[in-house]
């Protein structure tokens, strides 16, 4: 494992959230196995701050993640959603989204929705979108103008203008750091600025079958002037997420949902 050097010279404040050393990463691999599916479970620690007024909310939570990423496939789950388990399998040219309800009185409905598509991910839950950035999204970048949003809810709606990405260098292509700006209108309305209210750094990354993983990641979000869907309620809001892996190993080809076409 090796940590990245520009995010080793300059720590952000959210980095006391994560801590390296504490790290348990457990990685099996079958010697001369190719690299064809890899199999990640992480998890997601979420820290949301928001300011009204002079008073300030802040709220933590965790999601846990299991993803299964190929250069032509990728499968994400987990408990993005706070009454179902979500999932979602892009089979190379559609996606299957599969949701079960885990609470109430209808605990245990399911529901499968397919759609065509790219290998983008669109109208993520939750953190799903983090999770297809960090672990499945390489392939496609080149196909997408601008990364979505890692986490976008109420605060922080997914409207980027454009980013700033750099990624590794292999077949897979996974980025190692992405900025997102965000379109946000100056006083009395003179013009809009473009502000840099979203990061993504990887802090530590591993070499897996030949492919480069995120170990530990960094995500800031911030709403900036005119935060709350430009409103400015919610000015100063601000999400961070440190996110580790906690297992890598060679995956198996995720099956299709039932129900699915």
């Amino acid at each position: 494992m090796r940590p990245d050097n520009e995010t080793g010279r300059r720590k952000c404040g959210i980095s006391a959230l994560i801590s390296i050393s504490s790290l348990a990463i457990s990685i099996s691999t079958t010697r001369g196995a190719a690299a064809d599916l890899v199999d990640i479970t992480a998890e997601f620690r979420c820290t949301n701050r928001v300011r009204i007024g002079t008073n300030q909310y802040p709220r933590e939570w965790r999601h846990s993640v299991h993803c299964v990423v190929g250069t032509n496939l990728w499968f994400i789950e987990g408990d993005f959603a706070s009454n179902a388990d979500v999932s979602r399998l892009f089979t190379g040219s559609n996606v299957v989204e599969d949701s079960v309800l885990n609470k109430g009185f209808a605990a245990g409905k399911r529901w499968t929705n397919t759609w065509v598509s790219d290998g983008v991910i669109s109208n993520g839950v939750g953190a799903q979108n983090l999770a297809w950035l960090a672990f499945c999204s390489g392939p496609y970048l080149k196909k997408v103008r601008v990364i979505p949003l890692p986490c976008p809810n109420g605060y922080f709606p997914d409207n980027v203008n454009h980013d700033h990405r750099q990624v590794f260098h292999d077949e897979l292509g996974l980025p190692s750091s992405v900025e997102f700006f965000l379109p946000r209108p100056l006083p009395y309305g003179s013009r809009t600025a473009y502000w840099p209210d979203g990061s993504y750094k990887v802090v530590e990354s591993t070499n897996f079958l030949g492919w480069t993983f995120p170990v530990s990641f960094e995500v800031k979000q911030s709403a900036g002037p005119g935060g709350g869907n430009g409103t400015g309620l919610y000015d100063g809001a601000e999400l961070v997420i440190a996110g580790h892996v906690t297992s890598i190993q060679q995956g198996k080809k995720p099956k299709t949902p039932t129900g699915a076409p």
